[in-house]
């Protein structure tokens, strides 16, 4: 199974655990089911995308490495703002730059 086909099949996973969740609402089981989809989908869609932005990067110095590993274990400290122009990660259609992540910017 090609990488694409294992995330289309994580995420059609998702999507029937989300049909039965929403059909079952008071079964906590099925609830707790479809978050931890989610979550396992969310983490393997970022594992991608990061494998792929590694791959084209420059080779980064051990500092460098470490800061990243710590944005990845510990989540961005606040006040942080990333921003894309890629409209698959949260930018706009028109090529504009839009903050995708918000760690208590005001």
């Amino acid at each position: 199974m090609s990488e694409k086909q294992s995330l289309a099949a994580r995420r059609a996973d998702v999507a029937r655990a989300e049909r039965q969740k929403h059909l079952n609402p008071g079964d906590p089981e099925r609830v707790e089911h479809a978050s931890q989809l989610r979550r396992d989908y969310a983490a393997e869609k970022l594992a991608d995308y990061v494998a792929k932005v590694v791959a084209q990067a420059p080779p980064l110095t051990p500092a460098q490495r470490d800061k990243i590993a710590v944005l990845l274990r510990d989540g961005a400290p606040p006040g942080m703002v990333a921003t894309t122009d890629r409209p698959d990660l949260g930018g706009n259609q028109e090529g504009g730059r839009e903050d995708v992540l918000r760690g208590g910017v005001g």
